[in-house]
């Protein structure tokens, strides 16, 4: 694929994220890195390190992540279970996130098919008790032929007691090397009630030992 389809797959990117930006509407940019560690052909180790930065006048909603270390096992080629603790860093205090994830994965041609149930608990610094909720996670992608673009999209629920968030995102994969991937997307989070809509700009670095 030519250096100016390239670009403007980013330029596509960006203008969608211009667009869903504009009044009436919260935004902002999000990054990650993820490093994946191979112990054995099955089991893994990994961390995960993000930050968030809120454009608008709702500041508070700015925050970093970091995952010191998560530990993963594949059992076979369509399930696997991950297990991480999660630090969030926020402008006013902070919380911890104990998180188990199931993992169930299906291929079909150069369409991959993804469900992840998340089983979540938060506690903010200062208390003493858990808030616990789970997450449907569900994801498409379309590994091009000879290219290294992956276009992905994914719808992911949160619920306690009915739903609690609502989130979409959907862009590229672009395969940097047989040990590293970038992620571009854009990212909506809509909540009940709240009255905006919030868009993140994203990009996330993957990169396997």
């Amino acid at each position: 694929m030519s250096f100016k389809i390239k670009c403007l797959c980013v330029l596509a990117l960006a203008m969608i994220f211009a667009h869903a930006a504009s009044a009436r509407h919260k935004a902002g940019v999000m990054g990650a890195v993820v490093a994946k560690y191979g112990i054995t052909e099955k089991f893994y180790l990994n961390q995960y390190a993000e930050y968030c930065h809120d454009f608008t006048h709702n500041r508070s909603m700015s925050y970093s992540v970091f995952k010191p270390l998560g530990v993963g096992y594949t059992f076979t080629d369509w399930f696997t279970v991950d297990f991480g603790c999660y630090y969030f860093q926020f402008i006013k205090g902070g919380m911890h996130r104990p998180e188990l994830s199931l993992i169930f994965t299906h291929k079909e041609g150069n369409f991959q098919f993804q469900f992840q149930k998340r089983f979540t608990m938060d506690k903010n610094i200062g208390v003493s008790y858990y808030d616990w909720y789970h997450r449907s996670h569900f994801t498409v992608s379309y590994d091009i032929p000879k290219s290294i673009f992956t276009p992905v999209a994914t719808f992911e629920f949160y619920l306690k007691n009915g739903l609690k968030m609502g989130r979409f995102h959907g862009g590229t994969h672009i395969s940097l090397s047989d040990k590293s991937q970038l992620s571009l997307q854009v990212f909506q989070i809509m909540s009940p009630g709240n009255k905006y809509q919030e868009y993140y700009l994203y990009a996330g670095y993957l990169f396997t030992l």
